[in-house]
């Protein structure tokens, strides 16, 4: 039984918590807003940002109606939450690809791109090995080639073109160790490679081959390569490494890069807003980003130990966090409450409960 498009949707609202299902769909799309990677956050969702830049909205609502129609979600005030019948289909419907190193919020601005580039340089290498100047590139974007023509000269300058394809040879070596042989992953990496007499497959004919929806196919192959782009090295694999510092982008939102740096540097939130031109709420959407993508993001700066205890007696009041809506807790706090800080707390909660931590 293969595992459908449905049958995945469905299962990023096992959390239980009610969710608007506009925001997820966001999220699958990589729309990037505080809002949005705060809702992944919390609802373990991130690792899937981007993951359908192509998906279109109307195939997005028409799955969710199906699963309405289908009494494995219920909708209530603009909301979704998942059913009983739901989480039952579920546990006779799980996912049995591996899903665990996929990271779309912070490979989805280079994946694509870094396999395309990989795969032509593979391809342009093996040419060169048997000198054969006169093939079809499986890559026809202008840019993407001349980003291969540059790579190759780089490289040519360093070594000759017999070290050269070693090289990479005993490289790819090295990721067919990290993939395990005789796996899905290794299975679907390879297989995807074009060389001279060899012509690689695409996802969707190795997802017929293999018997797997398109889906299963699509996220192996995210596994894979999010996988690799994490294990990249330039003492193992210079020459992959150098590939992908080549098509490298800053994954996450320049400017709070910036202004988060600032903070930690002088720890004074208004000289940040001075020094940068920006605004309370532009600073603050740049700190809750940090906040999820930085371990050791300050909270305590934040969350004082008066406006914490708060928080907490809250909490007892309001257990499900998540769900919190601003102006019922900002009614009931006992000491002045920010959107912000409110936020804070629950990106704090949940990071403490993904480390194992007590609160």
């Amino acid at each position: 039984m293969t595992y459908s498009i449905d049958d995945f949707i469905l299962s990023l609202f096992a959390h239980g918590n009610k969710v608007r299902a506009s925001t997820l769909y966001q999220l699958l799309k990589g729309k990037r807003t505080i809002s949005i990677i705060s809702y992944g956050y919390l609802y373990d969702s991130l690792p899937y940002f981007a993951i359908f830049p192509e998906f279109q909205e109307y195939q997005f609502n028409q799955i969710i109606k199906r699963l309405l129609r289908n009494q494995l979600l219920l909708e209530s005030n603009d909301k979704v939450v998942i059913t009983r019948s739901g989480k039952s289909y579920l546990e006779q419907h799980q996912m049995n690809v591996p899903t665990s190193t996929i990271n779309g919020f912070k490979y989805s601005r280079n994946d694509e791109l870094f396999k395309s580039v990989l795969l032509l340089v593979i391809q342009v290498s093996s040419e060169l090995s048997f000198h054969n100047k006169h093939y079809l590139p499986i890559e026809l974007n202008g840019f993407r080639q001349m980003l291969v023509k540059k790579w190759l000269a780089m490289q040519l300058e360093k070594q000759s073109k017999t070290a050269l394809v070693q090289s990479l040879s005993i490289e790819l070596t090295t990721v067919l160790d990290w993939l395990v042989e005789d796996s899905l992953e290794s299975s679907l990496f390879f297989s995807q490679i074009s060389g001279h007499g060899l012509t690689g497959k695409t996802l969707a004919q190795l997802s017929d081959e293999l018997n797997m929806s398109p889906l299963e196919a699509l996220l192996i192959d995210r596994n894979s390569y999010h996988f690799i782009m994490g294990k990249l090295n330039m003492k193992e694999t210079p020459l992959l490494a150098s590939v992908y510092q080549l098509i490298y982008h800053y994954p996450y939102n320049q400017s709070a890069a910036q202004s988060y740096a600032l903070y930690k540097e002088i720890r004074d939130v208004n000289e940040v807003m001075h020094r940068r031109r920006i605004k309370q709420s532009t600073l603050d959407e740049h700190l809750l980003e940090f906040a999820i993508i930085d371990e050791a993001f300050p909270f305590e700066d934040f969350l004082y130990e008066e406006l914490y205890d708060e928080l907490l007696h809250l909490n007892e009041l309001f257990p499900n966090e998540k769900e919190w809506v601003f102006q019922v807790i900002e009614k009931n706090a006992q000491v002045p409450l920010t959107y912000f800080e409110m936020r804070l707390y629950q990106l704090y909660r949940k990071k403490m409960t993904l480390n194992g931590s007590s609160y």
